[in-house]
């Protein structure tokens, strides 16, 4: 889950009871950034997503439709 600090409309306090709900989540929260992590820090985004595609606990699906292989490097693939 990626969470912006300065989210106004989900404030990060929410996050707490995500995590409840989604144990295995792995929680990032960038700052400064509001709603929109993807849109406010898409560098940042982008990475964080990246990493967990690539990891091995991720599911493979996910990594496969990122365009990686599961060792998490990337495939040659137009974007």
């Amino acid at each position: 889950m990626v969470w912006g600090q300065q989210d106004r409309f989900l404030p990060v306090g929410h996050l707490d009871t995500l995590m409840r709900l989604v144990p295995h989540a792995k929680p990032v929260v960038l700052a400064p950034c509001g709603h929109a992590p993807m849109v406010e820090r898409p560098a940042d985004f982008s990475g964080i997503a990246l990493d967990f595609l690539a990891d091995p606990g991720a599911p493979l699906h996910l990594a496969q439709q990122a365009g990686l292989t599961p060792a998490g490097s990337r495939s040659e693939r137009p974007c």
